[in-house]
């Protein structure tokens, strides 16, 4: 599709010479906020660059369906847009799926991917087609409740009320548009065969308790990809929000690690 052009934010380093890029791509009906606790985490040696998809947060929305190719081809173009030639990408469910397709399409481009609470297939398809529609006839707010309730385990959506409400709000302010179109893009995503294609080194971030994107998902990814490794955290679906410290540890410590061998011209 032409004449896309997302919502991009930078967050600038606050250590001195930082030359390294980290791409933060979010989850389906997300915006930049689900990132508020990795952020100051990453800046002080790396820039970061958050990217809205198509109908999230201030993007704008186009006409469905999509493909996962035209979601990471909207990277491409960010990157594109901002002169940034290698980037480390960070992607948590549907951006995770996007950060694996770029690895895929744009590998000289890619140092780096964490991959987080996402999947190379989440089956069955007709189960988002199914959800596209009735976002399409019902808007967003018809399916945020039922949606945030697979973000998080019981135990901290009773202790934290008002992060659950948020993401609720979150959800129910996406674009319907945007919504559908992205969901009619992961019933077609199938990225299995293609996994040991990926050579750059990956972080797969897996919940234990993760019922919207199951942990054997990413032990998929990890077994398949030619440089992978795989960590299991406590928690449900949105680890960057109830899991944030261990997430924060585990990205730096892969992010840092990554940007050491790019500094000694190690792909």
């Amino acid at each position: 599709m032409a004449n896309v052009r997302l919502s991009r934010r930078w967050f600038r380093s606050t250590g001195p010479d930082a030359s390294e890029v980290v791409v933060l791509l979010g989850s389906l009906g997300s915006d930049r906020t689900i990132w508020g606790r990795q952020i100051p985490a990453l800046t002080d040696s790396f820039n970061v660059l958050h990217i809205d998809h198509r109908g999230h947060g201030d993007s704008p929305s186009y006409p469905g369906p999509y493909s996962l190719n035209d979601l990471s081809g909207d990277v491409i173009e960010v990157l594109d847009d901002e002169c940034v030639e290698r980037a480390h990408i960070v992607g948590i469910s549907l951006g995770g799926m996007i950060a694996m397709d770029l690895a895929l399409r744009t590998c000289a481009r890619v140092s780096s991917l964490a991959v987080m609470c996402s999947s190379a297939k989440l089956p069955p398809a007709q189960s988002w087609t199914a959800r596209a529609r009735r976002v399409a006839e019902e808007g967003t707010s018809a399916i945020a409740d039922d949606v945030v309730s697979r973000w998080f385990t019981a135990e901290f959506a009773a202790r934290h009320p008002l992060a659950v409400k948020r993401m609720v709000s979150m959800i129910s302010a996406t674009s319907s548009e945007g919504y559908a179109g992205c969901c009619q893009a992961i019933a077609g995503v199938d990225l299995v065969p293609r996994l040991a294609q990926i050579q750059q080194p990956l972080l797969a971030i897996a919940g234990r308790g993760d019922r919207a994107t199951p942990a054997e998902h990413l032990e998929l990814v990890a077994s398949r990809a030619a440089n992978a490794r795989l960590e299991m955290v406590p928690g449900a679906h949105l680890a960057t929000v109830e899991n944030d410290v261990m997430v924060n540890d585990l990205l730096r410590g892969h992010l840092d690690a990554a940007a050491e061998r790019s500094a000694r011209g190690e792909s």
